[in-house]
């Protein structure tokens, strides 16, 4: 953990922006926190959505799109 925060400091993780941690029970920007438990579901059992998305300016570009790639992972 404390190698995570220090290559973090240096710019190593520079591409890494933030992600929810089920550790910390919200969305972190501490690279040291993301990581996945073994035994969480969404990752070995497949129980989540996916999807991306591109802010610029803080508007999500192409909102539908996304919004519509949510709801077709739903309904498989």
């Amino acid at each position: 953990m404390t190698r995570l925060q220090e290559e973090s400091k240096a710019g190593k993780y520079r591409a890494f922006r933030s992600m929810y941690s089920s550790v910390v029970g919200a969305i972190t920007t501490d690279v040291a926190a993301m990581v996945i438990p073994l035994d969480d579901h969404m990752v070995h059992r497949g129980h989540s959505v996916f999807d991306t998305a591109v802010l610029i300016n803080g508007c999500v570009k192409n909102l539908s799109s996304s919004l519509l790639n949510i709801l077709l992972q739903l309904v498989m």
